[in-house]
């Protein structure tokens, strides 16, 4: 399995046990899709969801530290990173990260009816309440092809999901 579908597998795992804990449904990942689908099916009581993640970090020096110790980035996926170290607060960096991730995937198609995005954080820097409060600030784009968007707010899905639409 490449270090991509890994990390698709691993994070449509952690969306599964968290979006069963969160309805008290069965949910498990399914399969890997082909290209022009998002990138993962599941089964949520018993039905098929197909899911499209994305990794956010913080900047592109945490995503190199987090590859050397657990994960590796997908090579040629969208990664909303910084490109270096700032000292700017970490929740503009957040708000930042994660528009710049929804306007890139806003501009996306799938063959498929109603993906969701699954968004996974890989920055240990960022917790559940630092993502609560970023919703405030944060404006998705108007018009994009996921019928939800969630967030984990840490990889293994520990901290539960945060639903940012609808």
């Amino acid at each position: 399995m490449e270090e991509k579908e890994y990390l698709e597998v691993t994070a449509a795992n952690a969306f599964c046990h968290a979006y069963s804990a969160l309805y008290q449904v069965r949910a498990a990942f399914d399969h890997l899709n082909l290209p022009r689908k998002p990138d993962v099916t599941v089964c949520i009581d018993g039905l098929p969801q197909d899911l499209e993640i994305a990794h956010l970090y913080r900047n592109q020096d945490e995503a190199m530290q987090l590859k050397n110790v657990c994960l590796q980035p997908p090579s040629g996926a969208i990664i909303a990173v910084k490109p270096h170290a700032t000292v700017t607060p970490l929740l503009t960096d957040l708000v930042d990260a994660l528009t710049e991730l929804l306007t890139k995937k806003s501009t996306k198609s799938y063959q498929s009816n109603r993906p969701w995005l699954v968004i996974r954080n890989g920055s240990p820097k960022w917790q559940r309440r630092d993502f609560e409060i970023a919703l405030q600030r944060l404006t998705i784009p108007r018009v994009h092809p996921f019928h939800e968007i969630w967030v984990i707010p840490d990889l293994n899905g520990m901290q539960g999901l945060i639903k940012l639409h609808p």
